[in-house]
């Protein structure tokens, strides 16, 4: 592979965080304003604890200001679906997979049905394959019964991640895994679900469901993956319990025929009459008691069904043939089944009763899934409140005020990554790792656990603004892909296992918290490393102590923390950012004028303290700082100032 093919496949993978112009005009205007959190953040716990100066150095003298007010607008235009795609990945219940060994993920299920999917999901999906495992059936059915009607990732944070698509657009996918029984499947697929076979043991998979969107509202997402769980474990139960109540009833209602049976039979037959006529009442008896059979069970069936059907089934009998009617009248809504019976029990209509119930519970199922994919986003700063179908309670959700479509959509992801990445990484090495990415240090995360894998880079990512990572970031990497970290680019990624290393930058290992430099020397660290962590510090702590067993919600103590932290952050980032915009809104420099861009440049870091002249020469040379430079409306107000001054000097000479 040649250069050219390795960075034409790159920049298709490449995270395409810009904002359009028009976002951007308005990225740097009336930075007199400071952030809002619209009652977020409780006023008298303030974020911007006011950086210490203790720093002994006389060039340190200078107090950070990381209160410098930002004004916040909205700028949500467009109003997109929730999301784009809810898709089911996994291992195709027909197939018969090798015990122990890794499969290619496949899409089992889309939806909406006829909306073509991007490419290449089942592989973030499911970045290292599947691996089917045997569960076998013990007296007691635990470990089957777990299985098929268990919650395993109601405890556990692993089951829950996320990853990102390159294109126009990012495309966030939001995934929630769970193990299934191979030849089982949800209740919302075209396929009608069958009580499960008796067998001594079972291929079991895991499967993802996954939610694609072009809003990172991953606590959102998440909930409703949760719901429509919820109500297809519920619809999975009541199929299974009536399934083994209608096997119990068969068995008791066989004996019983039986036991008539041998009654009423002779046991001698003296005369060919008596026998004959002895068999006609057999006959006319087994007939009357199947009849019976199947009254019962289908009155059974309708006691069991959901509430959620309103369809009244009336059942009848007659005394020869079996046919299943389904037939509304034409001035009522009410369907009226008639089921009769004969001793072959021979369906003739293509219905059947379990048919119809499958027919209305799928249909429940993609009516979750409907409603949630026409609901519109409200504005940022406004509660986002709605109830899914047969909900009684009202959700509520806040959507982040910002600036721009991306700020907001930055505040979003940090609302979801931030604690995982605290709770799991030292705060030196969190500051570390900011550090480098902010010079353009490749930085590759490694951790088994999706979950913290893919927050640990979308954190890095939500820290940078107003800086837009203009590099690779793919914070879950499949692992037929991680030949692309040897190319000559900046990324940020993130992998369950790292084999080469044939790359410079650094390696963070999060289950161990350590970081190695790989093939590269450490790069220099933030100005005011020390006073930033002392401003980290408390809430670091609070994060590190309060504990929370629900793997998708954060405690309110939590999510106060969360926001002093990135509030703390971001103001940080823009004291940084201040200092050299200030210094050319001073002395104006044409942007697109490379050679006197590096001339104010060399100025600009000849003025800077010696010990934050490395970092600041590295910052300057960044892609994402060129691209900050080149559209940032206050410089190019200054510019167009200077530029009519200078047509209005010449006009009047």
């Amino acid at each position: 592979m040649d250069e050219n093919d390795t960075n034409n496949q790159f920049s298709k993978l490449v995270l395409n965080v810009n904002t359009n112009q028009e976002e951007i005009n308005t990225q740097m205007d009336n930075e007199n304003k400071n952030i809002n959190e619209s009652g977020i953040v409780n006023e008298k716990h303030t974020p911007q604890q006011e950086l210490e100066e203790e720093e002994e150095d006389d060039d340190d003298e200078e107090e950070l200001d990381i209160e410098e007010p930002i004004k916040e607008l909205s700028l949500f235009v467009e109003r997109d679906n929730l999301f784009e795609h809810f898709l089911v990945i996994g291992l195709q219940a027909d197939s018969n997979p090798k015990i122990g060994f890794i499969h290619k993920p496949e899409l089992l299920f889309s939806y909406p049905p006829n909306k073509a999917t991007p490419p290449k999901i089942p592989e973030f999906c499911f970045p290292n394959g599947i691996i089917p495992y045997i569960v076998k059936r013990t007296p007691s059915c635990s470990n089957l019964n777990e299985v098929l009607y268990g919650q395993p990732h109601l405890h556990s944070n692993s089951h829950f991640y996320t990853f990102v698509l390159s294109g126009e657009t990012p495309l966030y996918g939001v995934c929630l895994t769970k193990p299934e029984l191979l030849h089982t499947f949800p209740n919302f697929f075209p396929q009608q679900p069958k009580p499960l076979e008796r067998a001594q043991h079972y291929t079991s998979a895991p499967r993802c469901y996954c939610i694609i969107s072009k809003m990172p509202f991953f606590t959102i997402h998440f909930d409703l993956l949760l719901y429509l769980l919820a109500q297809d474990r519920l619809i999975t139960i009541t199929r299974e319990l009536s399934s083994e109540e209608e096997t119990t009833d068969e068995t008791t209602t066989t004996k019983e025929q039986t036991e008539k049976q041998a009654e009423s039979t002779t046991p001698t037959a003296t005369t060919t009459t008596t026998t004959t006529t002895g068999g006609d009442e057999e006959e006319k008896e087994n007939v009357d008691n199947v009849d019976n059979v199947d009254t019962v069970d289908n009155v059974e069936n309708q006691d069991i069904k959901d509430s959620q059907v309103e369809d009244t089934i009336t059942t009848t009998t007659e005394p020869e043939e079996t046919n299943v009617n389904i037939a509304s009248t034409p001035n009522s809504s009410t369907t009226t089944t008639s089921i009769t019976a004969s001793p072959s029990h021979t369906p003739l209509h293509p219905f059947s009763n379990q048919e119809t119930r499958h027919l209305v519970d799928k249909q429940n199922l993609l009516d979750i899934l409907e409603y949630y994919y026409n609901q519109k986003v409200v504005e940022p700063g406004q509660n986002f409140e709605f109830s899914f179908p047969g909900e009684v309670n009202l959700r509520k959700y806040y959507i982040p005020t910002g600036k721009t479509k991306t700020e907001s959509n930055y505040k979003a992801i940090a609302d979801w990554a931030v604690i995982s990445t605290f709770l799991n990484l030292n705060l030196e090495n969190i500051l570390k790792i900011l550090g480098a990415i902010l010079v353009e240090q490749r930085v590759v995360f490694v951790c088994d656990n999706l979950s913290i894998l893919s927050s640990a880079s979308f954190s890095m990512l939500s820290f940078l603004y107003p800086f837009i990572w203009q590099g690779l970031f793919v914070p879950i990497l499949p692992s037929n892909l991680t030949d692309y970290l040897e190319a000559p680019v900046p990324f940020i990624a993130g992998v369950q296992q790292l084999r080469k290393k044939n790359f410079d930058g650094l390696i963070v290992d999060i289950s161990s918290n350590k970081i190695t430099y790989n093939k590269c020397n450490a790069p220099p660290l933030l100005p005011e490393f020390k006073k930033l962590c002392r401003n980290l510090l408390s809430d670091t702590q609070i994060l590190i102590q309060q504990k929370n067993h629900n793997p998708t919600k954060n405690t309110p103590t939590q999510i106060e923390s969360i926001h002093r932290i990135y509030i703390t952050i971001q103001n940080y980032i823009w004291w940084l950012v201040k200092k050299i915009e200030n210094q050319f809104i001073a002395d104006p420099v044409d942007i697109h004028d490379s050679l006197l861009v590096e001339q104010f440049k060399k100025r600009f870091i000849n003025s800077v303290s010696d010990h934050n002249k490395e970092f600041v020469k590295l910052l300057l040379d960044t892609q994402h700082f060129s691209h900050f430079l080149h559209n940032n409306p206050n410089i190019k107000h200054i510019l167009e100032e200077k530029q009519q001054q200078q047509t209005n000097t010449q006009g009047n000479i």
